[in-house]
């Protein structure tokens, strides 16, 4: 969230219409609730208002922060089912490990 306000800070002097979809859509409830200020507008598109796994979602990263970044394509791979549909189509998750590649550890 500090990095979203932090970047309309930088790019507008009238705050920002903000327009997320699913985790972007909490992302832009947390924002426009913590620096209302900044947000001048909220489109919000198949998100969720209440995360009930909190202690997960703030453990994930500083979890993933401790795998080396070459077992990432394992970790995708593991993660997978969980994070999309069992109806994607197995050429769709091909194409996302494809792109998830190029991704590097800044990403």
């Amino acid at each position: 969230m500090r990095y979203l306000a932090a970047l309309i800070e930088e790019v507008s002097d009238d705050g920002a219409v903000l327009c997320g979809e699913s985790f972007g859509g909490a992302l832009s409830l947390t924002t426009a609730l913590a620096r209302p200020d900044l947000v001048r507008g909220l489109v919000i598109v198949n998100s969720f208002p209440y995360l009930d796994q909190r202690l997960r979602l703030a453990a994930a990263p500083r979890l993933l922060r401790l795998v080396p970044w070459a077992a990432m394509p394992i970790v995708r791979r593991f993660t997978a089912s969980r994070l999309h549909s069992s109806h994607t189509l197995r050429e769709d998750l091909g194409a996302f490990h494809e792109r998830s590649r190029a991704i590097d550890r800044d990403g």
